[in-house]
Parts: C-alpha cells; structure tokens; sequence
C-alpha cells in the first residue's frame, strides 16, 4: 500500500522531469531561431552561409591589373605621406628640397651597466668569494 507523500512526490519528479525537458526544447528552438535569422540577414548582405563553408557575392569584380593598380596607388600615397613635408594652403604636400635625418642616438654608460660590468668580474671568481675580501683578512689578523 503507498502512502500519499510517495505519490506527491512521484507527480514533483514527474512535474520536474516535463519542466527540465520543455526547457530544452525551448531553448534549442531559440537558438536555431536566432541562427536561421542570422543566416537570412547575412544572405540579404550577400554572405551565404551553408555546411560546406561561406561564400561572399562582391560587387565588383577586380582584375589582377585593378589590383595592382589599387596596390600601386596606395603604396604611393603611403610613400608621401611618410615623406618629410610642408603643406600649402591647399593642402597638397610642398617638399623644401632638404635632406631630414632622424637625430643621432648618443650612447652613454649608467649605473646600470657599470653594475652588469662589476657583476661580470664577480662571477668569474671562484666559487663567488672575491680574492679580495681574503687578502684584507689577512692584513687584519
């Protein structure tokens, strides 16, 4: 004979189990949902999206000439405006005909590298005990 807890608990576990998986199922509705929308705004974009890849629609279609043309052009504009320049008042580069050098970069020694000096005297003693260090001991016994 059961008893009326074992049968509000079986309607819980049931109730529960329904609830778990109708959430699934919701949720795996919204995504595909949300993957088919995706999909579609892209395809009106001109990317087609499918299981063997994507593919892109251009409109325009480029030849190699084109695009060494386009290459080219930027490469130039590149060029001037890396270039050394004045501007006039309508805005197109004017050169002043001199050579610009970037400045020279003086080398100095720091403190920095008169310790790496020191610490390169210090490791070729043996054993890390300076030889100096035994001849003051000496002098001082």
């Amino acid at each position: 004979m059961t008893h009326w807890l074992d049968t509000i608990y079986s309607v819980f576990t049931l109730a529960l189990f329904i609830a778990v998986v109708t959430g699934a199922i919701y949720v795996v509705k919204t995504i595909s949902t949300t993957i088919d929308e995706t999909k579609k705004s892209l395809h009106d974009k001109g990317v087609n999206v499918s299981a063997s890849g994507i593919s892109v629609k251009t409109s325009k279609h480029m030849t190699r000439e084109d695009y060494l043309d386009a290459t080219q052009r930027n490469f130039v504009k590149a060029i001037q405006t890396s270039t050394t320049s004045t501007a006039d008042s309508g805005g197109t580069p004017q050169h002043d005909g001199s050579q610009h050098h970037p400045p020279s970069i003086k080398r100095s020694s720091t403190s920095s590298s008169n310790r790496s000096v020191e610490s390169a005297k210090k490791k070729s003693n043996l054993f890390g005990i300076r030889k100096t260090a035994s001849k003051h001991s000496n002098n001082n016994a």
